[in-house]
């Protein structure tokens, strides 16, 4: 995305207009450790994209800033919760459906 896209989706959440849950941003970020580093989608996809950018910001983990204590526990046990690829939680087909991604790990899986 662009330099400006992000811009616009920051002013958004800035603003409070564009709202994400604490959850789905745990849940969110958590996806992007475990599977989203093994294929483009994860990197190409917009909404996914705008999803992880409004996730790294609430969780205030974009750059060398202190993460909010509160939701870095939460998210690492959303990680440890996938980490069996053959029974992930319900969430995680759902996240991928909801993004039009999946992981090439579960693929056929569901």
């Amino acid at each position: 995305m662009s330099s400006l896209t992000y811009q616009f989706f920051d002013a958004l959440l800035d603003a409070e207009l564009l709202e994400v849950s604490d959850e789905l941003c745990c849940q969110i970020l958590a996806w992007v450790s475990v599977y989203g580093g093994e294929h483009e989608a994860a990197v190409m996809n917009p909404g996914l994209n705008t999803a992880i950018r409004a996730a790294q910001k609430k969780l205030n983990i974009l750059g060398g800033e202190v993460p909010d204590l509160k939701l870095v526990p939460v998210m690492v046990e959303y990680i440890r919760s996938i980490t069996d690829h053959d029974n992930p939680p319900s969430w995680v087909p759902e996240l991928e459906k909801q993004y039009g991604v999946e992981s090439y790990r579960r693929k056929g899986k569901q």
